[in-house]
């Protein structure tokens, strides 16, 4: 089939072959730079934008930690107003990362994200619970709000009863060892209430223990007086209350040093520790694994420009190497082929002119082409 092409259509198919590699070789080129393009796209355009405003959320995050922090301490409203700003733009922001595009595309992920807000509005529900406590005592203090609402009026009725029996007695005449009984009880009384003061505001073992110790020796005094048979009206009738209300001060006293001595002494610090904290701790690690996710996709889609681009720059190497061997062959060839072919026929010719050429020769005159027609 060779032999049937003419000059012109070899030096043509040559030439269309080197182009149609020179074609592969820029389409490959090409290709792998569209490729290395969208890769690069994608990592800067996309992921690296995204992985800032996760980081910059996380930030926020961890200030809106510290307002809150600085309200809780000082109780100045404009931690709080900072707080509640801060906290419903990171609602609305962490709101769209489920449905982002790029994180809607990695199942695991969105799951992150989806997390991620979910632990955020648990964060927020028990930060606005806190909130409150912090200008309201008895929410803060719920002993201190049980000695307030329940303590204080019957203690100050106690209070009261007392001083009338001490009363009664200066005002009746009774004996020595019945005044010292009431004497004792006003006493009594007035330390029970210096040692449940002391109690709320040190919260200690001495004064517990003093306390404790008071409330022993009242009833004994209490049962001393109420014995007697000759007490007067007045005495009598204030010694009675005196019990009853003695009785209903004891139940909310135990329930008050109960709560004062548990960890729910302060109910802020509590939820805090308790409750807050480790969903703090939750939401760090959710935008810490959000971001690890977005840059490890990032990685990968770096990696596979890279691959890509290699193997590109590889082939493309090939095929240079190719069509710089096909293009020297088929020069070679062709010049080989006409050249030889020309110089048998100038060399039969030059001895067809010098009278020595053997007419009857035949030269090789196989093909279709212009060297065979010559």
């Amino acid at each position: 089939m060779h032999a049937r092409l003419s000059i012109n259509q070899k030096i043509w198919a040559g030439l269309c072959l080197n182009l149609a590699i020179l074609v592969t070789i820029s389409s490959q080129a090409l290709f792998s730079f569209h490729r290395t393009e969208r890769a690069l796209d994608e990592v800067v355009g996309q992921i690296q934008p995204l992985v800032v405003d996760v980081l910059h959320l996380r930030y926020e995050f961890e200030e809106l930690s510290e307002e809150l922090g600085l309200f809780l301490l000082t109780e100045e409203p404009q931690y709080r107003d900072e707080y509640l700003e801060i906290s419903l733009k990171l609602a609305r922001r962490l709101e769209d990362y489920p449905s982002h595009p790029l994180i809607r595309e990695d199942h695991d992920a969105q799951l992150v994200a989806e997390k991620l807000l979910a632990d955020f509005d648990r964060h927020r529900q028990l930060a606005d619970q806190l909130l409150p406590l912090a200008t309201d005592a008895d929410l803060k203090y719920p002993g201190v709000a049980v000695a307030t609402a329940q303590l204080n009026p019957i203690g100050e009725n106690l209070r009261t009863l007392a001083g009338e029996m001490v009363n009664a007695v200066r005002d009746e005449e009774v004996d020595a060892h019945l005044a010292r009984h009431v004497e004792d009880i006003r006493y009594l009384w007035a330390n029970v209430m210096l040692q449940v003061r002391g109690f709320i505001w040190y919260r200690d073992q001495a004064s517990a223990a003093n306390l404790a110790t008071y409330l022993d020796h009242l009833p004994q005094a209490i049962e001393a007086v109420r014995r007697r048979t000759d007490l007067p009206l007045t005495l009598e009738n204030a010694i009675t209350q005196f019990a009853a209300q003695f009785d209903a001060f004891l139940p909310p006293l135990r329930r008050m040093q109960s709560l004062h001595q548990s960890d729910e002494w302060r109910r802020d610090a509590l939820l805090l520790r308790r409750d807050l904290a480790p969903i703090h701790r939750d939401v760090s690690d959710g935008f810490e694994t959000l971001v690890n996710r977005l840059q490890r996709r990032a990685a990968t889609s770096s990696s596979s420009a890279l691959d890509q681009a290699d193997l590109g720059r590889t082939l493309v190497s090939i095929l240079g190497v190719g069509a710089v061997v096909i293009g020297v062959f088929m020069a070679w060839r062709i010049s080989r082929l006409f050249r030889h072919r020309v110089l048998r026929a100038v060399e039969a010719m030059q001895e067809i002119a010098e009278g020595d050429g053997n007419l009857a020769r035949r030269l090789d005159d196989s093909g279709d082409d212009e060297i065979t027609q010559l």
